[in-house]
């Protein structure tokens, strides 16, 4: 998802205090890279309604087609998470923790 797509939400719906955006997109930054030379990345978590909030900004036939099946891994993912104990979900959490920061 493209941060302009982002961007344009925020400006647009934004102000609407019922889509709740500040807790549906929550942005953070982090720095990562090879020692020396670390960049500054955006990073935007994305709960499941504001991912379909951000998906209502791709417009064209294709991009439709890539929406709907973002959407299905979504749901599919979330009903796998769904299914796993704490200790597992800890797991998954810590090994992604360790992916972004090498």
């Amino acid at each position: 998802m493209s941060n302009f797509r982002i961007d344009k939400c925020n400006i647009e719906l934004g102000t609407e205090s019922k889509y709740g955006l500040c807790t549906n997109l929550i942005e953070n930054r982090y720095l990562s890279g090879p020692e020396g030379r670390e960049r500054n990345y955006r990073k935007v978590d994305i709960t499941e309604f504001g991912l379909t909030l951000l998906l209502l900004y791709i417009n064209s036939p294709k991009a439709r087609k890539i929406s709907a099946e973002i959407l299905y891994r979504f749901f599919i993912l979330k009903t796998y998470i769904e299914g796993l104990n704490e200790n597992q979900v800890a797991a998954l959490k810590g090994y992604y923790r360790k992916q972004m920061k090498d």
